[in-house]
């Protein structure tokens, strides 16, 4: 998802803001702001209450450690029939969609990626055969095994993309990316509550619709999935430790990737304004357009395309 939206999102806000004109200071503090405020708390507040809970009753009460486990207060032993079936099936039905979102971006970036370098069409036929070709591999890594096939895959994709961000950060607008985590990060704490109550109330708006609704429908048709796998790796933990950190580090992650992606997007767009017209009309090329704009941009244009395959494999 960031590799997606970590220079769309802002560039979107800051041209086509909810509410103000764009393309003006303000809309640059605001969009970044918006872009905190959706991957922010929000999301890891929903995984840190699904995972939580299946924690607490798995590793303190012997329960599965499967959503059913949190019917037990409310029906105890019968989670284990029919009642549990319908939830853990729930659970699985929404992972499915929210896997389906996240392979959909990854497929259409993936796509865009190679256009970039070859001659091959940006297509909907394209991505299907993308679709097919990395499931193959990522259920080879499967079957290969967890530890043997994906935990390396996710160790090279972490890695790859810290270089990528360092990369950015420093061959980037490195001041300005420090002054606008610092800013932004300050302007979403202020303004996290009424953030949380704002309605859109134009009933000619979609935006709320198309952004807010959309990726609060995203993080918990995950929760099942990031829930359960933040609650297998918190034996030991107090409950303390576990909502700190899996509230405040995966944010704190989340807006360093923002600032270093968005930011520089919003720098070139500020001071050359020549990238945002491309971004808007197609938001899967809008990593790739950051970085033909920065050096080295087609050695770091290959890199990323690969970061987004194994970015899928893996998710898949």
């Amino acid at each position: 998802g960031l590799m997606f939206w970590g220079v769309a999102e802002p560039m979107n806000h800051y041209v086509n803001p909810p509410i103000s004109d764009g393309g003006n200071p303000a809309a640059l503090r605001e969009a970044m702001r918006i872009s905190f405020f959706h991957w922010g708390l929000h999301p890891w507040a929903i995984y840190a209450i699904f995972g939580l809970s299946i924690a607490y009753y798995h590793f303190r009460h012997d329960l599965p450690l499967a959503p059913r486990s949190l019917l037990y207060p409310l029906i105890g032993e019968r989670m284990r029939g029919w009642w549990g079936h319908l939830v853990d099936i729930l659970a699985t039905v929404g992972t499915l969609f929210g896997v389906a979102t996240s392979l959909g971006f990854g497929a259409i970036q993936i796509n865009a990626g190679i256009g970039t370098m070859t001659e091959v069409a940006d297509a909907v036929v394209v991505q299907v055969w993308i679709i097919a070709v990395i499931t193959c591999v990522a259920t080879i890594s499967v079957v290969i095994g967890l530890h043997k096939g994906i935990q390396r895959l996710s160790i090279a994709t972490m890695g790859l993309a810290a270089l990528l961000l360092l990369f950015v950060f420093i061959t980037g607008p490195t001041a300005y990316i420090i002054e606008i985590f610092v800013t932004s990060l300050g302007a979403y704490l202020q303004k996290i509550v009424y953030a949380s109550f704002w309605l859109d109330l134009r009933r000619d708006s979609d935006w709320q619709a198309d952004w807010t609704l959309f990726y609060w429908g995203w993080w918990i048709s995950w929760s099942p999935f990031v829930g359960m796998f933040v609650a297998r790796i918190s034996r030991g933990r107090t409950i303390r430790e576990f909502v700190l950190s899996v509230m405040f580090i995966p944010s704190l992650a989340t807006f360093v990737w923002l600032s270093v992606f968005g930011g520089t997007g919003l720098y070139l767009q500020a001071t050359e304004g020549d990238i945002a017209e491309p971004i808007l009309a197609d938001a899967a090329i809008a990593l790739h357009t950051l970085l033909a704009a920065l050096p080295f941009g087609d050695v770091t244009g290959v890199l990323a395309t690969v970061l987004v395959i194994i970015f899928f494999v893996t998710s898949s």
